[in-house]
């Protein structure tokens, strides 16, 4: 899933809640899983999940725990960050688009303008690093030729330079994308060549300004259909 936002099973935290409790009630006691470097996509699913699991009773407070981590995340900020969180969740079926991501980069916005905490503004700056990815996913996604080559190394050397703050999954992109899509490719020595520093608080503030003006918003809800028809 590339913890793009809505993939994967952390991303519906209610979902997540609900699926504990009925294993729960089936007679399961143990809980084994995986997890990536994915907190951007996947984070308030991953700590429903281990309220839960801890407590299966909270199972039935999957909201409490929302605006828990809400609050103790964001405090003054939180409720655009309500709205983030509200366009990610899986079930939403967010479609990966530009109105998906000019409503990330908005409430990314909002959000900066309601907080004068540190704490929360380094969070909101890992978020950005996390939509960027998601937005430089999109963009490769959708190129062809050399052009979804170039769009590949450009997101690859992002992922590098954010790594740090465990928002995206850079080991899968870096290292796995290449076995999953064969019309890109990137040795080891490119890899190691690919350099770019940290971005600081600034360079995010750059990055969701250009994000809003890039992704406009529709007047409408964009959504994504199964192929089974009624």
């Amino acid at each position: 899933d590339n913890e793009l936002p809505g993939k994967s099973l952390a991303a519906a935290p209610g979902q997540a809640a609900a699926d504990i409790a009925e294993y729960y009630q089936r007679g399961a006691r143990y809980y084994i899983a995986e997890a990536n470097y994915g907190w951007g996509a996947s984070g308030l699913g991953l700590y429903t999940a281990a309220q839960c699991l801890w407590d299966v009773a909270k199972a039935q407070k999957a909201d409490e725990i929302r605006e828990d981590f809400l609050t103790k995340s964001f405090g003054s900020a939180k409720e655009p960050m309500r709205r983030f969180y509200d366009l990610i969740d899986g079930k939403a079926k967010p479609l990966l688009s530009a109105h998906l991501l000019g409503g990330m980069y908005r409430a990314l916005e909002e959000a900066y303008a309601q907080t004068t905490d540190p704490a929360v503004t380094a969070r909101l700056d890992d978020l950005v690093a996390y939509v960027r990815y998601v937005e430089l996913f999109r963009i490769y996604l959708n190129a062809q030729g050399q052009e979804r080559q170039e769009a590949f190394e450009n997101m690859v050397k992002f992922c590098k330079s954010v790594r740090r703050v465990g928002m995206i999954p850079d080991y899968v992109i870096t290292r796995w994308q290449t076995g999953y899509d064969k019309t890109v490719t990137l040795s080891e020595e490119q890899l190691e060549a690919m350099t770019d520093p940290a971005p600081g608080h600034e360079k995010f503030r750059e990055i969701v300004k250009v994000g809003i003006a890039q992704n406009p918003l529709l007047t409408f809800s964009p959504r994504a259909f199964s192929s089974d028809l009624v």
